[in-house]
């Protein structure tokens, strides 16, 4: 997820760029153009456009007005990387953010490349129309440790540790192509002597295309 926001940041110049061609202009041109500033804007005024410069080009250029999506993305990376939200927030505004942003920036590079329109629609409609990510399969496990505090690590770990184990359980094609799967969940938590958890399963939670029925971990 936190890539996805590095793919905005490096397109961030090139669509900026691109645009001030395609427009010809500079980038003041392009501030002045989009409103950022006043024609006759003061030089404070002028930098002050200049700073909201990146984030107007992303949401115009790179998510297509789509300035919640935008949003959410960046919210998720920022809390993620400097961790002041909560990984089960993170992971909340992530499942929404990760597949309309995938499908926003994999739009962006090809509009940046300039590949023909006809060609562009191919490669995102079907069965191509969602780009592949790594969170088609997603879940959480809330809850609270309960023991004694010295003893939290387990043998041989340096922390306590969660073993996940999936098992798939039934698979069959549908008419359009796509597929119906149920995974079926264990858990193991492995921790110091006395130490237990308590707390509840996320429900596994379908891939934006619902290639992926939910399923109950146990």
């Amino acid at each position: 997820m936190m890539f996805l926001w590095m793919a905005v940041e490096a397109l961030t110049k090139a669509a900026l760029q691109r645009e001030c061609q395609k427009v010809g202009t500079d980038d003041t041109g392009l501030m002045l153009s989009w409103g950022l500033a006043a024609p006759r804007a003061t030089p404070e005024e002028l930098m002050a456009g200049k700073r909201k410069l990146d984030g107007e080009v992303r949401r115009r250029l790179i998510f297509h007005g789509d300035a919640e999506t935008m949003k959410s993305l960046r919210s998720a990376s920022d809390g993620m990387e400097h961790s002041f939200l909560e990984p089960k927030d993170v992971h909340k505004m992530s499942v929404a953010a990760v597949a309309r942003g995938s499908e926003h920036i994999r739009l962006a590079i090809l509009e940046l490349l300039e590949v023909p329109k006809a060609t562009i629609a191919a490669l995102t409609s079907w069965p191509y129309a969602l780009p592949k990510n790594d969170m088609d399969i997603l879940g959480f496990y809330e809850g609270e440790m309960i023991g004694p505090a010295d003893n939290l690590n387990a043998v041989g770990s340096p922390h306590p540790e969660l073993e996940v184990n999936l098992k798939l359980n039934g698979c069959s094609l549908r008419s359009d192509g796509s597929y119906d799967s149920r995974i079926d969940t264990e858990l193991f938590f492995k921790s110091g002597e006395g130490m237990s958890v308590e707390g509840r399963v996320g429900t596994l939670t379908a891939s934006p295309d619902g290639s992926v029925e939910p399923a109950t971990g146990t």
